[in-house]
């Protein structure tokens, strides 16, 4: 016994899960390893696999089939572990907010502020139509709404880091064939969508490229967001330096 308990999952795309522990550390777990193990054969179904539950104790996630993720091996889990493979270890103030470092580490930075957009300005300034974001709130339920909203803010300005800000509503409505290749499902195809679907991962991996290109300082946050879903080639970079990283 570790003296921890698990506190929270979230889905993270199809193929990770951000697990928090009481220690208010947040490790994002690629399940990707966990699905190669036979003791976890039910996670080959990825819709099952992200139907993660802790135990009333703390001391487990199980799935519907079983499975079962021990506290100790989320604590224990690291890069490239066989079975507990470490994407991220992040404050958990910061979960699920993948692209944050990235944005914290801009040069120039971004904005003038990174704190979250209201989400009545986002909607407005992404162009979506009520219905798309309550469509939206309702595929992320099993998401506070807090970081929701914190993740679209953060998609918002890397749009608006690339593009004029008064095109944006046209630009989502765009059909991006990295998406789709991404995605494998043909009625997620533009931004709009893969916002409406809470598919945020599908489009930030290439976005984040665009806006950055091959930094290797950003080694960790390539590694976090390219791991949802299939590698695509990567997009021209844009000239733009992510040279340094905000110490936060």
């Amino acid at each position: 016994m570790t003296g921890l308990k698990i506190v929270e999952t979230l889905p993270e795309g199809m193929d990770a899960l951000w697990v928090t522990l009481d220690d208010e550390l947040t490790r994002l777990i690629h399940l990707k390893t966990l699905r190669s193990d036979s003791r976890f054969s039910s996670l080959q179904f990825p819709r099952l696999a992200l139907q993660a539950r802790i135990t009333p104790d703390g001391q487990f996630v199980r799935w519907p089939g079983g499975e079962v993720m021990t506290v100790e091996m989320v604590q224990k889990a690291s890069p490239g572990n066989h079975l507990c493979d470490l994407l991220a270890l992040v404050p958990s103030k910061n979960r699920y907010r993948p692209v944050l470092p990235l944005l914290w580490g801009a040069d120039p930075v971004l904005h003038a502020y990174l704190d979250v957009r209201p989400e009545m300005s986002l909607r407005t300034n992404l162009g979506l139509k009520e219905q798309e974001w309550q469509r939206m709130i309702q595929k992320t339920a099993g998401v506070p709404r807090e970081l929701v909203i914190a993740r679209v803010s953060d998609l918002y300005l890397l749009l608006s880091g690339l593009f004029p800000s008064g095109s944006l509503p046209m630009l989502v409505r765009q059909t991006w064939p990295i998406i789709k290749r991404r995605s494998g499902i043909s009625s997620v195809e533009t931004i709009a969508e893969c916002i409406t679907a809470g598919r945020y991962d599908l489009i930030e991996y290439p976005l984040a490229r665009l806006l950055v290109g091959q930094s290797s300082e950003m080694e960790d946050v390539w590694r976090v967001l390219e791991s949802n879903g299939e590698t695509p080639e990567c997009p021209a970079a844009t000239g733009i330096n992510a040279g340094r990283q905000a110490g936060r």
